[in-house]
Parts: C-alpha cells; structure tokens; sequence
C-alpha cells in the first residue's frame, strides 16, 4: 500500500491523520478481526463499549450511539375525533402535569382508566393549554388556579374535576411553585422536582428539608416516569396502556413527545440506562407527560369502583329527528278591551 499525506490546513509542526488501523504496518488485520468479532459478541450481550472503542480507534470513525427511542408520524397518524368539553365516555379519571418555562406556565390535562388495580392505564390526552407570561408575576399563577378549578364533561353527561396536579418546582421559579402548592395540598395540587436515576415514579413521602425552605416536594423518578410512557407509546391496540390523543394535538406536540432517547452505558459490567435530548430539541410536552402520571400515583384510585359508576356501553346517540314539527295553533280571541283596563260592557233592550 502506498499513500500520500496532503495537508488541507496551514502547517503548524504536527501532521494529522484520519486513517484506518488496516493501513498500519505494526497491526495485522487478523488483529483487527479479532477485536471486531469480540466487540461484535459483547454488543449482543447489550454492552456497546468495546464496538465504540473499535469504531473510535481502529476505524478512525465518530461513535454514533443508537438509543432506543419512538417515532412521531404514527402517534400523530392515529388521532381521534374528540374534544376537550366532550371527553370519550370511558375516561374516569384526571391529572395534569404542568411544566414551568422562563416565559410561560403550559399545563396538559390527562384522562385515565383502569379496569383494575395493578393494570396499565389507558389514557386520553385532553387538551394542552399555554399560559404566557412571567411566571414571577401573580397574574399568572391567578389564571392557572382558575383552569385547574375547572370541570370536564364526558359525553354521556359526568362533570369530572382534576384528581391530581403535579407542577415542577425544579426551573427559575421555584419560589413560586412553592408559594402556589403550599395552600393547595387539600386539594392535590404538588409541587415536584424530576429526578433521573433508579426510583419510584411518585415517592412514599414529600421531602421536607432546609434544601426545600420547609416546604413539601415531591421527588418524581422522572426516568421510570418516561419509561413507562415510551412502552405505553409503542401499544398499538386500544385497552390497558394504549394513549389516545385528539385531532387539537399538533405535530410539535408529537415530536416534543418523543425527542428524548434512551442509551445504555455499562459502569463497572452494569448497564444504565440514561435518558438524552438532542441538542435543540424542546420536550416540554413529555415532561408534562411525566408530571401527569406522577399525579395518578400520588394517590390509590378506586378503578373497580369508578368502572361501577361510569356507563359501560357508549351513551346513544340519537338519530336527527325529520319529522316536520307541527305548526302553533293560533291564539284564542281575547275579549275586546276599551280605552281603559275595564273590558266595555252592553246593555240590549231595557234599563
């Protein structure tokens, strides 16, 4: 083999190469095999370290991690025709998970079913409202406590308030979650901060100290949150975990939910598993999600007994009624009046 280095920047001393390991005269390429075939065996096994060191090192090559992750175009392919102030009658239950920006405060409504304890719930995505603003004013904390008072109605009549809010205190405007959810315990409004890592969706108990300035917060295993709503994006069939979503949900919304990956990386022979977003990519929309789903959690809901209460058939609907309508009858003749508010009396005959 013979080659010639052409150098394509100005000459500073030091010459730099982007070549294979095949071209060097001390390795032979029963080596290389060797290491390829071994790096191969060990991505099998679910540990991608020694193919990135031979990707990096003998092919001269850029490791391109390749993580588990879930496409948009069929999520938003499969939108449904219902609205926000007629929710599908099998919803029994709400949350929400609000998500606090620098300019704006945007909450996502949730509806939710189980037909038992221990069984994925299936979901509906309600509607997603945003709330522009600075989140330090009070106004916007005002507007924010007006929709979650708010009430959803199914189409077969049932008025359904918000079971649950889960909103994020870990942004710039931690203060002002806190000072909003410290009244609002009683009604199941949580400030919560998002944590990675190996723990429970919604913790056995609120953190409560100097770190938090005496006030409850949740810490939501915000990793195990997205895991959960990644395998439940990939059912295809409707029943327990399959998510619904209506036609008012945009494509932007569709790729905030599915911008993170999951990449595995193995510390001391262990594989992690670690949650990234793409630089430039915005994922508000599955933060939300995993708020949502950590208000579910935050309390044990009695499905058995909201499955009793709720219709089990789809409410009827009646066909338009062509009959013509039938025609008023015309009012009966009044009594004539005189000028006054005294009907005028005749006298016919004598005195």
């Amino acid at each position: 083999m013979s080659g010639e280095w052409m150098a394509e920047a100005p000459f500073d001393g030091i010459a730099g190469f982007h070549i294979w390991e095949a071209y060097n005269p001390w390795v032979r390429l029963r080596e290389i095999a060797a290491r390829f075939l071994s790096a191969h065996e060990a991505q099998e096994q679910g540990n991608n370290e020694p193919m990135k060191t031979f990707i990096n090192t003998s092919l001269g090559e850029t490791w391109e991690e390749k993580g588990e992750s879930v496409a948009a175009d069929p999520l938003m392919a499969r939108r449904e025709n219902y609205e926000a102030d007629a929710l599908p009658w099998r919803v029994l239950h709400l949350t929400a998970g609000v998500d606090v920006q620098d300019d704006r405060v945007e909450v996502e409504v949730i509806g939710w079913r189980a037909e038992k304890r221990n069984q994925p719930e299936e979901s509906w995505g309600v509607e997603v409202i945003v709330l522009n603003g600075n989140p330090a004013r009070p106004e916007i904390w005002n507007d924010l406590d007006e929709i979650l008072r708010r009430e959803w109605v199914t189409e077969d009549g049932r008025r359904l308030r918000l079971g649950a809010v889960a909103i994020d205190s870990g942004g710039h405007f931690t203060n002002e979650v806190y000072k909003f959810c410290a009244s609002k315990i009683g009604r199941k409004i949580y400030a919560v901060k998002g944590m990675s890592g190996t723990r429970p969706i919604w913790p056995p108990r609120a953190g409560g100290s100097k770190k938090y300035k005496g006030n409850k917060v949740w810490i939501v295993g915000v990793d195990t949150a997205k895991d959960a709503i990644y395998s439940r994006l990939r059912i295809v069939e409707e029943g327990p975990g399959y998510c619904h979503f209506p036609m008012s949900y945009g494509q932007d919304f569709f790729k905030q939910l599915t911008s993170e990956k999951i990449q595995t990386r193995f510390s001391k022979g262990h594989p992690i598993r670690e949650w990234h977003k793409p630089a430039g990519m915005r994922n508000e929309a599955l933060d939300r999600r995993a708020y949502a789903l950590a208000a579910l959690y935050s309390r044990a809901i009695p499905w058995e007994i909201l499955v009793r209460s709720a219709p089990s058939e789809p409410p009827e609907i009646k066909p338009p009624d062509d009959t013509p309508p039938t025609p008023a009858k015309p009012p009966a003749p009044r009594a004539p009046v005189g000028m006054g508010s005294r009907p005028v009396r005749f006298r016919i005959g004598g005195r």
